[in-house]
């Protein structure tokens, strides 16, 4: 079975050149999906199509295509792309067009391989709006596929390596053996595989939000995985990414073939495996040669938790004072409270536009567009709760009781996040009351949030949105993005903030 680099190329540019514009639920969306759907038919497959509904500031309709050939077992791997694109962008050639045209070209040659397994090829729509297609098809197929490969991201210039993605959609992560075998495709063909392991796994843990179409995949228990690319012009990328600059011309064949035959040997290694494993996320690699299993991971955090028990056992404070205290902190806590009900409820009261899971995808206009008067009231109303009653809280080391629910709640909800968030809060907060210098007290109060602002730095980064990051946050909370659970324990730890700063450095 041969891979054509250039007729991969030049479906990718037929496709890009007549749909240049295919935003979810517009005409030009609908003629591209017609395209790919005749296309796939032409080659033999046997042709399924599915639609849904999404909220892009209204109700759209989103089309998920699904091309079927027949192995000689009922087992059926699945290999996912997306074909939608941002409205600011024409082509999107290397975000959408470039993996659809190798999609199509694999399509073509996997029609004449007798597989042992079914194959089953899915175009998705609205990848860009929260990942819509890809959860509408992780449903409709949870108990018929065995495993999902996703394309994305075929990158401008020359491809340099493969890069994974594994993240869930707010929970799961892929399978430690799909990874590996990622990771020796590359090894055999010599391209190299990045996958972030140790730190980096750690922080997408604690994130917890995927980015592209394998993470509602995962989120329903299939074995899934992103196969995206790194090139050597990583700067055009960045600064072609979500364009109207994201042209084909930007593109090269080499990078087809390359891509294709990676992709191309990585199903022929599942179709060939003498069984495709279970799904498992609970594990951690720590360098690419090293993992630890389930049990271990709960030890760091189940430590750190364990701090702060001891922290609290000899505080040395009597049980009323250290009740009235804690009392304080959860009056702060609810003052919190009405601003994070009025951002959830924004879309219903007519604060936010209407996007459904996730905010506008990177460089949408709307991200740099805030609602101040949202904004205010987010920021004003536990300020001006907060100056009601803070004369009114006591002073004493209920916070460490306070830290010490946080960080059960934690554990429980998401244990990595207890290392990556809470263990500079942990390690610092506890001994604030036995500094006498306030400027080492503010000092220490502001270690306790540093990994929580690099992240944030971090991310704004990433997604391109600068100080607008604040923005972000807020339309995250409105959408759902982020869950309640973790909200809450986000703002129980801001009360404890507050208190320690009102209490231990103001005052």
């Amino acid at each position: 079975m041969y891979f054509s680099g250039i007729d991969a190329y030049n479906y990718a540019y037929y496709f890009s050149k007549n749909f240049p514009k295919r935003t979810t639920g517009t005409q030009g969306a609908y003629e591209a999906f017609l395209w790919v759907k005749n296309v796939l038919k032409e080659f033999g497959y046997e042709i399924t199509e599915e639609n849904f509904t999404v909220n892009i500031e209204y109700k759209r309709t989103g089309w998920n295509l699904y091309a079927f050939k027949k192995g000689m077992t009922n087992e059926t791997i699945a290999i996912l792309g997306n074909y939608d694109m941002v409205p600011m962008s024409i082509e999107a050639a290397s975000d959408t067009s470039g993996h659809v045209g190798v999609l199509i070209e694999l399509a073509k040659e996997l029609i004449n391989y007798t597989s042992k397994r079914n194959i089953l090829f899915a175009f998705v729509d609205s990848e860009e709006w929260g990942m819509q297609g890809a959860k509408v098809f992780a449903k409709s197929f949870k108990s018929k596929v065995k495993v999902v490969i996703v394309a994305e991201d075929l990158a401008v210039g020359k491809l340099t390596s493969i890069f994974l993605e594994s993240m869930g959609q707010f929970k799961g992560y892929s399978p430690l053996w799909l990874r590996k075998l990622c990771k020796d495709v590359g090894d055999f063909m010599k391209i190299k595989v990045e996958d972030p392991v140790g730190i980096w796994e750690y922080i997408y843990r604690t994130v917890d939000i995927s980015f592209t179409d394998q993470g509602p995949i995962i989120a329903e228990g299939i074995p899934s995985i992103e196969i995206s690319t790194r090139s050597n012009k990583p700067d055009l990328a960045s600064e072609v990414y979500h364009t109207e600059k994201d042209v084909m011309e930007n593109m090269e064949i080499e990078s087809f073939q390359i891509y294709g035959e990676y992709l191309k040997r990585l199903i022929i290694s599942l179709d060939k495996a003498d069984i495709i494993p279970e799904y498992n996320p609970d594990y951690l690699l720590i360098n690419e040669e090293k993992y630890i299993n389930s049990l271990q991971t709960w030890i760091i955090p189940s430590l750190l938790v364990l701090m702060v028990l001891v922290h609290l056992i000899f505080s040395r404070e009597n049980l009323r004072k250290l009740l009235k205290s804690f009392l304080g902190i959860l009056i702060y806590f609810l003052s919190f409270l009405p601003s994070l009900l009025i951002v959830t409820f924004s879309t219903n009261l007519g604060l936010v536009l209407t996007y459904d899971t996730y905010p506008p995808p990177p460089k949408h206009p709307y991200l740099y567009s805030p609602n101040y008067l949202l904004i205010f009231l987010f920021f004003f109303l536990p300020f001006l709760l907060i100056l009601l009653f803070h004369k009114k809280v006591e002073k004493g080391k209920g916070f460490i009781l306070a830290l010490l629910i946080t960080s059960i709640s934690s554990l429980i909800f998401n244990r990595f996040g207890t290392v990556i968030l809470l263990s500079q809060a942990i390690i610092f907060w506890p001994w604030i009351p036995y500094i006498q210098r306030r400027s080492i007290r503010l000092v220490l109060l502001f270690l306790g949030f540093t990994f929580f602002l690099l992240l944030i730095i971090f991310f704004s980064i990433l997604i391109f949105t600068g100080p607008f990051i604040i923005w972000y946050l807020i339309l995250g909370i409105a959408y759902g993005q982020f869950s309640l659970t973790g909200n809450l324990i986000f703002f129980f730890n801001v009360a404890i903030f507050v208190y320690l700063l009102i209490h231990y450095v103001i005052k």
